[in-house]
């Protein structure tokens, strides 16, 4: 039989096959990869992965996924408001078109979610849309979209083959809002690669700057523990005046360190030598950065994102509920207590390895595919 030909669709994924390119990329970005990855070392399966106009080669292969890249026209034309997110879009159809996958994947709530439906149901391919994190499904994210977007979206939506989910909230969401029944398949790591745990010297902190991360939470916890070691990794979101803030008022804590770029491939070193990873954030879905903690044996720290109850239920660590005060006992906690650091870290590296194991995660995929390719 020939291979089942997937196309994944997101347009920051070139970012993380390319890590020299300095580019700003989150942890669906990170998912593409790893699952783009592992299906291309099974020869029953073609992968690509459509990413936006980065400068790259029209076509390109990169550790056995073939990359192809939208056009978006000169750069004067895509500054041209309207007009240039319409060439982008004929783009990203002409590009689909072309590569004709028998599948087509979709990743986050934007615009696109409706554009690779549409193109899917113009041919009678199946499609299928990755939920990333809580807010694409329980309204958040249309309140605060264009019109236009929203509408896209709510399309792409109402026409996906098939939509996965990340976590039980996510599901409940989308069955209430959309009357849509998802399927859960868990987030992916390469939970079988974990560093050796020495030589642990710091609190780790990774996410963008963009106002939902509440990045400004780090540095009062810095403040409040100026006898420990923190390191942020720090990209910068759409809006760069965070990133910038941030890494200014940081410059009066002599006890954190602010990354503002960190390729994916060396990110592991970070969390080898972390004691702690803390999170911040108001919301997520199941964020990468959990599971690359758990790999490493760190224990989490919340404010308050708690997937499936990973820290509260799990014991992988623990969450505030969304006070700070709570939030930093637990991370107090976490140095002090010797036995409650050790059973989180076990319990952490034991769910992980149970349950996102890139190698599972991307054969649960597979049955999907051959069950929607039919």
């Amino acid at each position: 039989m020939p291979p089942i030909r997937v196309c994944f669709v997101l347009l920051r994924a070139y970012a993380v096959f390319r890590p020299e390119m300095k580019a700003r990329f989150g942890g669906a970005e990170v998912q593409v990869y790893l699952l783009a990855r592992e299906l291309a070392k099974d020869p029953a399966f073609d992968v690509t992965v459509v990413s936006r106009d980065f400068g790259q080669p029209e076509e390109e292969w990169i550790e056995g996924v073939r990359q192809r890249k939208i056009s978006q026209g000169r750069p004067f034309v895509r500054g041209l408001g309207a007009i240039g997110k319409m060439r982008s879009a004929a783009g990203l159809l002409s590009t689909l078109k072309s590569v004709d996958a028998d599948i087509y994947v979709q990743r986050c709530a934007a615009v696109e979610t409706g554009l690779v439906a549409h193109a899917c149901r113009r041919a009678a391919k199946p499609f299928l849309h990755c939920v990333a994190c809580d807010p694409d499904v329980d309204g958040r994210f249309e309140k605060e979209t264009a019109f236009w977007i929203r509408t896209a979206y709510r399309y792409g939506l109402r026409n996906a083959s098939q939509i996965v989910c990340q976590n039980a909230y996510q599901l409940q969401a989308l069955a209430e809002r959309f009357g849509k029944k998802g399927l859960s398949i868990p987030s992916a790591c390469e939970a079988t690669q974990r560093a050796a745990a020495h030589g642990r010297d710091s609190i780790l902190w990774v996410s963008r700057a963009i106002p939902r991360k509440r990045p400004e939470l780090l540095l009062e916890l810095a403040a409040a523990l100026p006898n420990e070691h923190f390191v942020a990794v720090l990209p910068s979101g759409p809006d760069k005046s965070l990133q910038q803030d941030i890494l200014q008022r940081s410059k009066t804590l002599a006890n954190i360190e602010v990354l503002s770029h960190v390729p994916y491939r060396d990110i592991a070193s970070l969390f080898a030598r972390a004691k702690i990873f803390v999170c911040t954030s108001e919301y997520e879905g199941f964020p990468n950065t959990y599971l690359q903690a758990m790999q490493h044996a760190v224990p989490i720290a919340s404010m308050c994102v708690d997937p499936n109850g990973v820290l509260s239920r799990e014991g992988a660590g623990a969450t505030g509920a969304g006070d700070f005060q709570k939030f930093q006992a637990h991370v107090v906690r976490f140095l002090t207590d010797g036995d409650a650091h050790a059973t989180a870290a076990r319990a952490g590296l034991g769910y992980v390895r149970r349950n996102h194991d890139v190698a599972a995660v991307a054969e649960r995929y597979k049955a999907l595919f051959r069950d929607l390719v039919g």
